[in-house]
């Protein structure tokens, strides 16, 4: 059996934003359901999963207010998200950031979907997947998206040879 929400999150990129071909390009959530738990999945991982994606599409597309007017600044980390956060997830988040494939408002969005997901301390590449779904799920961040999947997969198929 598979492990967490995450891992059937990690799994949905895998074989359907990834466009899989043993994978229906749009299926409809009874069809959807019933793979993830032809897959290995528990019923509760796989509703969680789905409602954390479902929150996510329905967020409103972000803008950042001081675009253009780019200031340096340092975000403070509260306590619980330092136990979730490890210190390679918020320097590859403040990297994005700093050069500019992430404004400060998309920043705020990863850090509370990566904490909604409450499954404990994330290493840097499990990270790179909730950043892969953020900015698949939001309109305008094509480029990052197409950055970070390159980084994400690049460094999989590297670690085949």
């Amino acid at each position: 059996m598979k492990e967490t929400m995450l891992d059937v999150l990690i799994y949905l990129v895998e074989h359907y934003m990834e466009g899989d071909d043993h994978a229906s390009a749009d299926p409809d959530e009874s069809t959807l359901k019933a793979h993830l738990s032809e897959a290995g999945f528990r019923e509760h991982d796989i509703e969680r999963a789905l409602g954390w994606l479902d929150e996510l599409s329905s967020r409103p597309v972000l803008t950042d207010w001081a675009q253009g007017r780019r200031q340096p600044s340092a975000r403070i980390f509260s306590s619980a998200e330092l136990a979730v956060l490890n210190i390679e997830c918020r320097g590859f988040l403040l990297f994005l950031e700093q050069n500019g494939i992430i404004n400060s408002a998309t920043r705020e969005m990863i850090i509370a979907s990566a904490m909604a997901l409450e499954c404990g301390e994330l290493d840097l590449d499990r990270f790179k997947w909730v950043l892969l779904m953020i900015l698949f799920n939001q309109p305008g961040h094509e480029t990052a998206y197409t950055w970070l999947e390159d980084v994400v997969f690049d460094q999989r198929v590297g670690l085949l040879h």
